[in-house]
């Protein structure tokens, strides 16, 4: 799989993926130069919003060797993030996961609440209509408060770091045949949704959108190996756990239970919806 950034954010995040090795290329665009190594695009700034969309220059030399699978990030409010329709059009042969990053709002000007949520509804309208495989939405208010304490320093490196890792590791479990699970079939209608972490202990969700109608939900346990050979009680605290997650009848909850080398354990979940979300 490659990685595209498009626009500050975007790029910053996927910049994040470069430390694992599953990630081939990493695709950077924006209207400022990036310090990192990488393959870079750097994009004319226009003066009307019109104009991201409508003068978009060829990248068919800068995709040459992209991958079958890509996974798109974009900040939703950058001016850059106007492009994406644009930038996607030119690589729509290829199987697309959309990462949309959306910033506190409250914070934002008109413009940028403009723009995000111009962006926010197009891309999902694109995505249930089958253009693209699907569209994880994080929020950094949630992400944040995923977090224990962020300095001011760190602030959006940790969050990034956190929303990639998220990603990263999902992926990896998907690819791996679990000891357990029970295995539910995601509706082909269900493209939008976020991705979270589930405390074992509290029994309690972070997910990093408040996503409505949620209508699937899988969860990835991450066990220490030794701990599954000697609890006896595990499979019945983990089944109750999944038990309490279906909040409606057509609500379908999945679960693997993967043996691993790490001294903590780790859940992860990603959460699907078949309705489009709001921007507030």
């Amino acid at each position: 799989m490659d990685v595209i950034g498009l626009g500050q954010a975007g790029c910053n995040i996927a910049e994040c993926f470069r430390q694992y090795p599953q990630y081939k290329n990493i695709y950077k665009i924006d209207s400022v130069e990036h310090k990192e190594a990488g393959k870079f695009f750097k994009i004319k700034e226009h003066a009307t919003f019109e104009d991201y969309e409508k003068k978009c220059p060829s990248m068919k030399r800068f995709f040459s060797k992209l991958s079958k699978e890509v996974l798109f990030v974009v900040g939703g409010t950058g001016r850059c993030s106007l492009m994406s329709l644009a930038v996607l059009e030119q690589i729509k042969n290829r199987e697309i996961i959309i990462l949309f990053v959306k910033p506190d709002s409250d914070l934002l000007s008109e413009d940028r609440k403009k723009i995000g949520k111009i962006v926010f509804n197009v891309l999902q309208e694109y995505t249930r209509s089958g253009l693209f495989d699907r569209m994880l939405i994080v929020d950094n208010n949630r992400v944040q408060k995923t977090l224990d304490s962020i300095s001011i320093m760190n602030y959006f490196e940790k969050m990034n770091e956190l929303i990639a890792s998220t990603v990263h590791m999902i992926n990896v479990y998907k690819n791996i045949k679990p000891v357990y699970e029970n295995k539910l079939e995601k509706s082909v209608s269900c493209r939008v949704g976020t991705i979270g972490l589930y405390e074992f202990e509290s029994s309690e969700n972070k997910v990093m959108f408040d996503l409505d109608f949620p209508r699937y939900k899988r969860y990835f346990y991450c066990i220490n190996e030794e701990k599954l050979n000697n609890d006896g009680d595990l499979l019945n605290i983990i089944s109750s756990q999944m038990k309490e997650q279906v909040s409606s009848d057509e609500t379908n909850v999945s679960f693997g239970i993967y043996a691993t080398n790490y001294e903590n354990d780790y859940v992860y979940s990603i959460w699907y919806s078949n309705k489009i979300q709001d921007w507030s």
